[in-house]
């Protein structure tokens, strides 16, 4: 849902994947198009739709298209649209606890960096996973939109005012919820996928939080060469979530 606080909001969307994924799954929520004149011919069968729903479009230079992005690298587009509906703590636990099949949701804490939060994403959505699980104050931001290359329009986005006590809710319904800890004696290599489980993904610069820590319910290791002490986050996110599928 979006609540009557952000009802009047809106957001950017830049990027060419990113953009055309919301042309697509939610052409609504768009309320103006900018674009250079390269991407006329690519564009034109959305600038006919958008013109039907009196949605109005641009034609602009790069340079007045960074204007508007806030970043040069808009690649010749940028939306301003409705910002997408999301789920929260309690909607989000009874909607994917009564889910029938396989479950997989990605939650992070204290990820910040926005190239990080798009790769999580754009691999989250490559893999299959059901939905993205961000703490109420974390930011997904334009960039981090663009960095996941159109895989955040392909995921349930959940906010939580509370992400260790929804952890706990998950586990407490079957969940597994399973964080990586490089003395872990499971390696993720030989991971037996559960039918429901929650990744858990801390942030860049000091991992999880021992609340969010202290509710997992697996832990795997991912061994290496031991030439570095530990991966990107989002390659990390990358290797665990291969293993589940």
């Amino acid at each position: 849902m979006i609540d009557e606080e952000n009802r009047e909001k809106t957001e950017k969307v830049y990027g060419r994947k990113a953009a055309r994924a919301v042309l697509e799954k939610r052409p609504e929520d768009v309320l103006k198009i900018a674009y250079v004149e390269a991407l006329r011919m690519p564009l034109r069968e959305h600038l006919r739709a958008a013109a039907e729903r009196r949605v109005g479009y641009d034609e602009k230079s790069p340079e007045e298209l960074a204007f508007i992005a806030g970043s040069p690298h808009h690649e010749g587009i940028c939306l301003k649209v409705r910002p997408r509906e999301v789920l929260w703590d309690l909607e989000a636990l009874d909607d994917f606890s009564r889910a029938e099949g396989r479950v997989r949701l990605v939650a992070l804490d204290g990820v910040e960096n926005p190239h990080n939060i798009g790769g999580i994403a754009r691999t989250a959505a490559f893999l299959g996973v059901d939905g993205l699980l961000l703490e109420e104050a974390a930011l997904l931001t334009p960039a981090a939109v663009r960095v996941a290359e159109g895989g955040v329009e392909h995921l349930e986005v959940i906010r939580s005012r509370d992400l260790p006590r929804l952890l706990v809710a998950f586990a407490s319904r079957g969940f597994a919820i399973i964080g990586t800890d490089a003395k872990a004696k499971e390696d993720v290599r030989r991971l037996a996928p559960p039918e429901r489980a929650v990744v858990v993904l801390g942030g860049e610069a000091h991992g999880m939080s021992d609340e969010v820590r202290a509710t997992l319910t697996r832990s795997v290791a991912i061994p290496g060469a031991g030439r570095v002490e530990s991966l990107n986050v989002s390659v990390a996110a990358g290797i665990v979530l291969a293993a589940l599928v």
